[in-house]
């Protein structure tokens, strides 16, 4: 008789599956064995939904080699060596038509589990390390040494804080030294006015010493907006409740 493959085993070739790591004739017989389970088939689903989600979180695609080197690695993990097979010949009194048992498929894949783990830290290695795969991250010393920032002051009741602007980066930096915390749990939050609409951009706090630091991505120019900043309640505002401490000219 076959060996039929139990939740544990479908589950193992669930991970290869979704890596695309099953030959044809694999793949078919899971596919055979998902027929009658939703569950699983919602499984497999889940797994290569989510490396679509890797895939499509960087703006190159993988070099074509990638694939076949990551096959390369799960084929050179140790396997365990396959059991020998039942004997062909039946014993006395056992009828000729006896199929010999194969070797369980956990057997066969259970060394490949690991090698399933080295394929996902292949590919965030990818993502991370790739030549040309993005550009560094943009932190708030990226924004304020650029070679290209244009710096706003913000004046008023609230002295100290200034804008760093970097086009190239499209990003701006809220920086400020000596700056008062707010009383209890209130929050300062930066404001972007546009046609003398407000709009939210983040909340902040200073740090101990009273310095400030608060990066804002795929940011407005500063020479396009009034940014300004208010004193609100824990959580910040949708509107500001409080005067304008400090803006942008």
């Amino acid at each position: 008789m076959n060996h039929e493959p139990n939740d544990d085993d479908l589950r193992e070739l669930l991970a290869l599956a979704a890596v695309d790591a099953l030959d044809a004739d694999e793949q078919a017989a899971l596919d055979h064995d998902l027929a009658g389970r939703a569950d699983l088939r919602a499984e497999l689903e889940t797994l290569r939904e989510a490396a679509a989600t890797i895939a499509a979180a960087t703006a190159e695609a993988p070099p074509p080699a990638m694939r076949a080197n990551v096959l390369a690695a799960i084929a050179d993990e140790p396997q365990l060596a396959r059991a020998a097979p039942v004997a062909t010949t039946p014993p006395t009194g056992v009828a000729d038509n006896v199929v010999p048992m194969r070797a369980p498929r956990r057997r066969r894949w259970t060394a490949a589990i690991g090698a399933v783990a080295a394929v996902a830290a292949a590919i965030v290695a990818f993502l991370v390390i790739a030549p040309g795969s993005g550009s560094d991250p943009v932190d708030v010393a990226a924004v304020v040494d650029a070679d290209d920032r244009v710096t706003v002051p913000l004046d008023g009741e609230l002295s100290g804080m200034e804008l760093v602007h970097s086009p190239a980066l499209g990003a701006s930096a809220l920086v400020g030294s000596a700056i008062p915390t707010p009383g209890d749990d209130d929050v300062y939050e930066l404001w972007m006015i546009s046609d003398a609409e407000p709009e939210p951009v983040d909340t902040f706090r200073p740090d101990e010493d009273g310095d400030v630091e608060l990066l804002i991505e795929d940011a407005t120019s500063p020479d396009d907006v009034v940014f300004a900043v208010t004193i609100e309640p824990p959580g910040g505002s949708e509107q500001p409740t409080t005067p304008i401490l400090a803006a942008s000219s």
